[in-house]
Formats: structure tokens, sequence, C-alpha cells
């Protein structure tokens, strides 16, 4: 039975061999199949702990290499670049990390998040005059007027020269009904910056505190 089979037609069968062996040596001998994309690029940071704000460049060229047929079915969408951060000397217990950190989420509108971060951010000594001031900024921005008050004194306390502290806190005064402590508070700011020499800021002060007169 099988030899009557093998013995039937057998210049088709010669033919299906030779057809297959040309198609067979046609894909040997074009090689691998090479094409080229340019996909954004990913950056994976070592830990939750870590954000990545900003990715440059936002695209690399890759080339892919490989077997024709699915070298060719590949589209643009399915390739990316991915890339670990190993960052040297930063660590998670490190207070300025922390404090940019909510400094960034404060900007992207993630406010719980913020605060939770700069809170963290004081844990880590030492503490700035920056954490206090934008952990003060994110508790407006949730109308816990009384706390962030708090915040922009401790900043003032860390750095007397920061006017944008005095600034906000006479703003968290003047938003409490307290005139008065608002008013004290920018004369303390328009002395600081003439001490300093900053001439311009001073007349902008004297502006802001000529509205709490007398």
């Amino acid at each position: 039975m099988i030899r009557e089979l093998l013995r039937r037609n057998p210049g088709l069968k010669l033919a299906s061999l030779v057809i297959a062996y040309v198609l067979w040596a046609w894909a040997v001998g074009q090689g691998p199949a090479i094409r080229q994309f340019a996909v954004p690029l990913q950056v994976q940071p070592p830990s939750d702990d870590f954000l990545v704000i900003d990715v440059r460049p936002s695209e690399v060229r890759v080339r892919v290499e490989g077997d024709p047929t699915t070298v060719r079915g590949i589209e643009a969408g399915e390739v990316y670049a991915r890339h670990p951060l190993h960052l040297t000397g930063a660590r998670p217990d490190d207070g300025q990390m922390y404090t940019m950190k909510g400094i960034v989420l404060r900007a992207l509108h993630r406010n719980d998040e913020a605060i939770a971060a700069l809170r963290e951010a004081l844990r880590h000594p030492p503490v700035f005059a920056l954490t206090h001031l934008n952990l003060g900024r994110a508790l407006v921005d949730k109308h816990e007027l009384a706390a962030a008050a708090t915040q922009f004194r401790l900043a003032i306390r860390k750095d007397p020269r920061n006017l944008a502290a005095y600034v906000a806190l006479a703003q968290v005064q003047m938003q409490r009904g307290q005139r008065k402590q608002a008013a004290a508070t920018l004369d303390r700011a328009i002395a600081q910056a003439r001490e300093a020499g900053k001439q311009r800021q001073a007349r902008r002060l004297e502006a802001l505190r000529k509205r709490l007169a007398p």
C-alpha cells in the first residue's frame, strides 16, 4: 500500500521536493532581517522612594535583528527601551530627596503624597527651611491653615532671611483674619529685605503692607 502511494505521481512529488528545497534555501540565504525603530525610553528608579521627573532623551533608536517573518511583523508600538536607574550616593533616608519628591508631587497636584513625603523629610536631619516652607504650602492647599502657619514659622526660624516664608505666613494670617499679626510679619520681612540689600523685594513687600494699613 505504502509502496503504491510512493510510486504514484513521482513527477509531482519530485517537483514538491524541489520547491520545498528552493524555499528553504531562499529563507536560509536571506539571513536575519534588520529593522530600526525610534522608541520611547523608560527609566526604572531603584525603588518607589524615587520619582523620575523627566527623561532626556525621551526616545532612542534601537535595532531589531532576527527571523525575517518575525521581524517584519513587529509594530513600532510594541518596542520600547527600558533602562534601570542606578544612583550613587542617593539614599532613601535622605531628607533632601524627600523634600524634592514632595515639591514635585505637589506640583503634580498629588497633595496627600506630597505632605507625606515632606513630613518624612522632617524625620531625617538636617531639616531645611525649604522643607517647612513647602510643607506649609501643601497644608494651605488642604485649608489646614493653623498647621501651615506653624510650618512657615519653623521655616523662618531656620532661615530668618527666607522672604517667601514671611509672605506665606502673612497670607495665612490674613486668611485667618489676623491682620495685626500679618502686618507685623510683613514688617519683619521688609526689614530683612532691606538688610540683605534686596530693595526691589522690599518695595513689593511695602506695597503689600500698605493694604493692611493702618
